[in-house]
């Protein structure tokens, strides 16, 4: 899942871990990228919220982002779901 406010990015990535974890790598020493930091690593309680897809894109305002952005830890991933009815995704 990613996310945008016009300006800035937030990805969910969920998967096996080593894929998750070489992607985060390659986002994180990639020169387009600035200010990048990881909210939440961890395994999922429960079923991943988005395995039918390979990526969804939603455009978001940014006070959502801000909102994502001050959560740390499992917080992050609870706040995703309570707004995500309210995001358009696109698949």
């Amino acid at each position: 899942m990613l996310l945008f406010d016009g300006r800035r990015i937030c990805q969910y990535l969920e998967g096996r871990r080593t894929d998750v974890v070489v992607m985060g790598g390659l986002i994180e020493t990639d020169r387009r990228h600035t200010g990048f930091r990881v909210l939440h690593e961890g395994e999922l309680a429960g079923s991943r919220l988005f395995s039918r897809w390979s990526m969804g894109y939603a455009p978001i305002q940014n006070a959502d982002l801000d909102r994502l952005a001050s959560c740390s830890g499992p917080a992050v991933v609870d706040e995703l779901i309570r707004r995500l009815p309210s995001f358009y995704v696109a698949p």
